[in-house]
C-alpha cells in the first residue's frame, strides 16, 4: 500500500494512519494515499527540510503571495503619475502605507490567534490579488488608489508576521534560524527576479498588474492547498507558541 510504500522509504518522516484511523504517536507525520497531511512535525535540519516537498511549497506560497506586495511596493508611485500627478500625494500614499504595514503586523497575529493561522494566511493570500486588481482598475481615483496601496503593504506586514512562525512549527524551532533564512533566501531571489523582469517587459502598466495578479492567485491556491495539509491541527496553541518564538524574525 502507499502507507507502507511511505514508511519503507521515508519511515524516518511518516508512520502509517493504524487500522481505527486514529493519528500517529506524537512527533510523527500522518500519510494518507492522496497528500500529506500534518498532525505532528519533528525537528528537522535546513538539508532535512530542503528534501521535503512541503519546504518548497511553503517556498511556493510565499514567492507568489509576497511578490504582489513588492510589486506595488517598487511600481505604486511611477503607475499612478499616469493618472494622479500629484507627487505629494503619491509620496504621502508611500509613507503611510509603511506605516499601516509595521502597525498591522500586531492586528494580524491577533487575528491568527483568534481565528487560526493557516485560516488568516489563506484569507490574505485571496484578499491580495483582488485587491491588486481593484488597485488597478480605479487607479484614476485618489483614494481608492490609496486604499489599495496601503491594503497592499498590510499583507505584506501580516505574510511576515504568519510565515515564521509556520515554518517553526512545520519544521521545528531547534533550527529556526537557517530554516527560515534558507526559505527566505530563496523567496529573495526569485520574488526580486519576478519583479525585476516587469521592467523588461513592454508592457503597458495595466496588463504586468494583470499578470502579477495571476502570481497572486497562484499564490493563493498554493496556500490553499498549505492549508488543506494542516487540517489535522487543531491547537491555536501550537502556533501561537511558534510565534512568539520566532517573532523577531518576522520583525
Amino acid at each position: 500500500s502507499f502507507n507502507d510504500w511511505i514508511t519503507n522509504t521515508s519511515g524516518k518522516m511518516g508512520t502509517p494512519l493504524s487500522g481505527d484511523g486514529t493519528a500517529p504517536p506524537a512527533g510523527h507525520r500522518r500519510y494518507d494515499s492522496i497528500a500529506v497531511k500534518i498532525v505532528k512535525t519533528q525537528e528537522l535540519t535546513t538539508r532535512e527540510m530542503m528534501g521535503e516537498p512541503l519546504c518548497w511549497l511553503v517556498v511556493l506560497c510565499k514567492i507568489f503571495t509576497l511578490s504582489v506586495g513588492f510589486y506595488v511596493c517598487a511600481t505604486f508611485k511611477s503607475f499612478g503619475q499616469y493618472t494622479i500627478p500629484d507627487d505629494h500625494y503619491l509620496t504621502m500614499v508611500g509613507c503611510v502605507a509603511c506605516c499601516c504595514s509595521g502597525l498591522s503586523r500586531t492586528v494580524w497575529a491577533y487575528i491568527a490567534d483568534t481565528f487560526g493561522t493557516f485560516q488568516t494566511l489563506v484569507v490574505v493570500s485571496y484578499a491580495s490579488p483582488i485587491t491588486l486588481l481593484i488597485y488597478t482598475l480605479t487607479s484614476e481615483n485618489k483614494y481608492a488608489f490609496g486604499a489599495s496601496v496601503c491594503l497592499e503593504f498590510m499583507y505584506l506586514g501580516a505574510y511576515y508576521t504568519l510565515f515564521p512562525g509556520i515554518i517553526a512549527f512545520l519544521f521545528g524551532e531547534t533550527n529556526m534560524g537557517t530554516n527560515y533564512g534558507f526559505i527566505f533566501f530563496v523567496f529573495g531571489i526569485s520574488s526580486t527576479a519576478l519583479v525585476d523582469s516587469a521592467g523588461y517587459i513592454n508592457l503597458p502598466f495595466k496588463d504586468i498588474n494583470l499578470i502579477f495578479t495571476i502570481f497572486g492567485i497562484i499564490g493563493a491556491l498554493a496556500c490553499s492547498h498549505l492549508q488543506y495539509l494542516t487540517t489535522e491541527v487543531k491547537d491555536e496553541k501550537v502556533m501561537k507558541h511558534h510565534r512568539s518564538v520566532s517573532s523577531m524574525i518576522g520583525l
